[in-house]
């Protein structure tokens, strides 16, 4: 009965918040290079119904939307006065990667020893229309995984063998969605730490027809040199409300009564 009611109070939530802890392998670091730019905060992830929502704080998505419209020279972003191109950002946005079975990393906390090699296997990407960032908003696309199709940070990249695009060439997509940019604060620039407030990419799409829930769901995105990388759960238990709280002495007197009648029960027949 006890394990009964523990289990019903710790079920899953719909939203969660994947902060970034992670730091995976190919870098003594969380962040390589330019904290302000690379650095990702956090993850956001909310179901409703059919509906998963993924929301990844970092002002790298304002810092190459600027650099490849080259629309910021009348920005105060200092010390870059002309943001437009001046920030030699050679890389991409890369493509968020799920599991349908939870998350499981290899190693401990941090997991600095973590890549594709050993981690994760994931099961399902959602892939982007543009991944230059040219644009503030766009369609998506989410594929069940051919693991051979998976494109991994390079060699020649910060921190190499961490999944960052899917090749999804040729392929059906089981559902899609949508993705835009909210810039909050982009323009706070630093070389060596981030804004207190980040801009955001927001990724919505429908999960019918696929294993995701929200009971069971692990994420990951990086950017296509991997200089910062977040994995997580995107599940959580349920807080026990206070009110539940006082099932547990009722219960408990359920469970001595219990004991004490099959106690007395086996007395009887000695």
């Amino acid at each position: 009965t006890a394990g009964l009611l523990v289990f019903a109070l710790t079920g899953p939530v719909g939203a969660v918040t994947i902060d970034d802890n992670y730091m995976g392998a190919g870098y003594s670091g969380d962040v390589y290079g330019r904290i302000g730019i690379y650095d990702i905060d956090r993850m956001d992830v909310d179901f409703s119904g059919s509906t998963m929502e993924v929301k990844i704080f970092s002002d790298f998505f304002w810092f190459l939307n600027q650099q490849n419209t080259a629309s910021s020279s009348s920005q105060n972003c200092s010390p870059h006065n002309n943001c437009g191109g001046s920030y030699g950002i050679n890389w991409n946005l890369g493509d968020l990667f799920l599991s349908s079975n939870g998350w499981n990393p290899f190693g401990n906390a941090p997991y600095a020893n973590d890549d594709h090699s050993n981690g994760e296997i994931w099961e399902y990407a959602v892939v982007l229309d543009s991944h230059d960032a040219s644009t503030t908003s766009g369609n998506l696309a989410v594929y069940q995984i051919d693991q051979g199709r998976i494109v991994l940070s390079a060699t020649t990249a910060t921190r190499p063998g961490h999944e960052v695009l899917y090749d999804n060439s040729g392929l059906a997509w089981v559902n899609s969605g949508t993705w835009e940019f909210t810039f909050v604060n982009g323009n706070n620039y630093s070389e060596t730490a981030p804004d207190d407030v980040y801009d955001y990419m927001t990724m919505s799409f429908d999960i019918a027809g696929t294993n995701l829930t929200s009971s069971g769901t692990g994420l990951h995105w990086a950017e296509t040199c991997a200089n910062d990388v977040i994995e997580g759960p995107g599940s959580s238990p349920v807080p026990i409300p206070p009110s539940a709280l006082l099932l547990f002495p009722g219960v408990a007197v359920l469970i001595g009564n219990r004991i004490r009648i099959r106690k007395n029960d086996s007395h009887s027949r000695t």
